[in-house]
Formats: structure tokens, sequence, C-alpha cells
């Protein structure tokens, strides 16, 4: 029996780009472009090629007609990636994986403002508008969150909205698309795999315009908290409270873990708190945790930030 949606393309390949390559990979057929800042010794980037190989099959296989689509392309990688990171990882760093794409997608939210297009899945590009101007995270983190409440607050079961997306990429093989087409290929799943009662429910739960033409922030609010990401939340928090004077309780949990995602809501946390701190509670932490000899991008991009100003 041949796998459903199996990879088309052939022999996949990864070439690593000179530094200067400005972006973390780049989902060519056949070929993706990686930056060479996704090597760094302890594993925490290779997530970028999960990413890039689920374009495979959302962006290549079934790529967005425009721009104003480009979530179709984006929204879709990320949610399988996040699949992925799921059974390789565990549910749990997929969860936390979400709430760090969460915070990036407010904070773009925030800077395009809550009632520009540009902070809606089908952005306005008309009248010679720079597609460029509305790159951001929302077509990545919004329409992972447009997916995830279709998965787990419309369909039945998750196994469900596995089949549903499926057939849309069978149905729309080597095509272009409109965010129409995978409405109308969603809603005609629920009413072929349903009972009719059923199947009206579900799509009534859905408001599209709401979700996909609506700018700000996702209508329906979702929960990516977990027990690990609070626990990394109180350990910042408790550095800020004990002000560089003493180690932080369960500091070491930092240490151990095994996750490098925790350790950038460690420092997130920190970040949203940043006139409390000072060199005196860098300093402290640095000893505790060792930050600066870090190899993970992620925890640098926001640990020397804080320690140069």
């Amino acid at each position: 029996m041949n796998p459903p949606n199996p990879y088309e393309w052939g022999h996949y390949s990864v070439i690593v780009q000179p530094p200067s390559f400005p972006i973390g990979g780049m989902e060519n057929p056949l070929l993706t472009f990686a930056s060479p800042t996704i090597i760094v010794g302890d594993k925490s980037q290779v997530d970028v090629v999960t990413h890039e190989i689920a374009h495979s099959w959302t962006g290549n296989q079934v790529t967005c007609k425009d721009w104003s689509n480009f979530w179709l392309n984006e929204g879709f990688t990320v949610f399988l990636e996040r699949k992925a990171s799921a059974v390789l990882h565990g549910p749990e760093f997929s969860m936390i994986e979400a709430q760090l794409g969460n915070a990036s997608l407010y904070n773009d939210i925030v800077g395009y403002g809550f009632n520009n297009s540009y902070s809606s899945l089908n952005p306005n590009l008309n009248d010679g508008a720079d597609p460029d101007d509305s790159s951001s995270q929302v077509p990545y983190e919004k329409g992972y969150q447009f997916l995830f409440y279709l998965e787990t607050q419309v369909m039945k079961t998750p196994a469900d909205f596995q089949h549903m997306l499926g057939h849309y990429i069978d149905k729309y093989r080597n095509l272009s698309v409109t965010y129409l087409e995978f409405r109308l290929t969603f809603n005609q799943w629920l009413r072929d795999n349903y009972s009719a009662a059923d199947a009206e429910a579900a799509i009534a739960k859905v408001n599209w315009d709401l979700w996909v033409l609506g700018p700000g922030l996702s209508p329906v609010p979702l929960d990516f908290s977990t027990p690990n990401a609070t626990e990394f939340t109180n350990i910042a928090l408790d550095y800020i409270a004990r002000k560089g004077d003493s180690s932080a309780a369960n500091y070491t949990d930092y240490l151990q873990t095994k996750n490098p995602n925790l350790k950038v809501i460690f420092l997130d946390t920190l970040a949203l708190s940043k006139d409390l701190v000072t060199p005196k509670l860098l300093a402290k932490i640095d000893a505790d945790l060792n930050v600066t000899h870090e190899k993970n991008p992620e925890v640098g991009q926001r640990w020397f930030p804080m320690a140069i100003q």
C-alpha cells in the first residue's frame, strides 16, 4: 500500500550557505538552502530542517496563489513541523514552541497595529503594496493557531484533521490555491465524513471572516501553557525577586533540561522585566547557569542584548 501524500521530489538534500545567507532556510524542491547558524553542536536548530522538509507538501506540492494567501504555505508548514516535534520530542515540546511563537506573533501584531490589515491572515496587498512589508510571524503563527483551532475545537479527533489535510493536499497537488479552496475542501470533508448534524455543527464553529480576514489577535484564545514552561518562568521571576543576592530555587533544572526552548522562555521572562534586570543580577545568573557560553543562538540573541544594555 502506498503511503498517503508520498514525498515526490526525489532525493532530498540540504546545502549550507555562506554566513551572509539572510534567512534560516529556504525550501527549494530537492535542495533546501540553510544558514550555517543552524549548525551549533547541540542540535537545537534542527527543527529548521523539519520545517523545510514539511514545505515539500505545503508550499511546494500545494502553494499559495498570491502573497495575500502566504499563510497557506507557512501556517500549514509550522503546523506540520510541530506535529513532527511532538512525535520526536513529546507533545509538551510542541506546545512550548507554540507558546514562544505566540509571543513573537503578539509583538508583530503590536508593531503593525491591531486594526492593520497586515496583522490579518489575508493582508491587503492591492495598489502596489510591497509584500515584504507584510512579512512577519503573522502568516506563520496566526496561521498555525487557526489550524490548531480547527484540529482541537472543530474536528472530532486529530486523526480526522490529519485525514482532511491529506485529502486537501491530494486534491490540489501541483496547483496554486487561495484560502477559499481550503475552506471549500474543509467544509466538504466534514459533510462527506460526519453525519449531517455533526458536519453543520462543526462548520458553524468556524468564523472564517474573523480568522482569515480579521486583523489583530486570533479571535479565539488558545492555551499553550505547560507545567515546565510555567516552572522556567517562575525561575526567572525568582531570580528577579532575589536581585542577584542569591540563586533562584530549582535553578539547576535550567542546567539539566534538554529542551532549549525552556531556556528561551526563561530569558524572555527576564526581558519582559528588563527594568528590573541589573548587572549584578545578570552576573549571578551567568555564574549559576553559564548562559554566555550557550551554543543555542536563540539563547544568545536574547542574552547578549540584555548584557549589552
